[in-house]
């Protein structure tokens, strides 16, 4: 249910369970969020390929010792 200008509140305010909520500022924290989770997913991919490339190069390592 959207409130009305003349209740104070803004055209993008939406009132849920009684609780004012501010859609633009609802809106801006969600790409604050998506933004640092887009950047949090990209950092792991770098890091878990870091990882698989040491693992990969030490089982060699391992294997090669094996052998011997």
């Amino acid at each position: 249910m959207y409130l009305l200008n003349s209740s104070g509140a803004s055209m993008g305010t939406v009132c849920v369970g009684g609780d004012a909520v501010d859609l633009e500022a609802a809106a801006a924290e969600n790409q604050e969020f998506l933004s640092t989770r887009t950047s949090q997913r990209s950092e792991m991919v770098v890091l878990n390929d870091r990882l698989a490339a040491y693992i990969e190069k030490e089982s060699g390592f391992l294997l090669h010792y094996i052998s011997y």
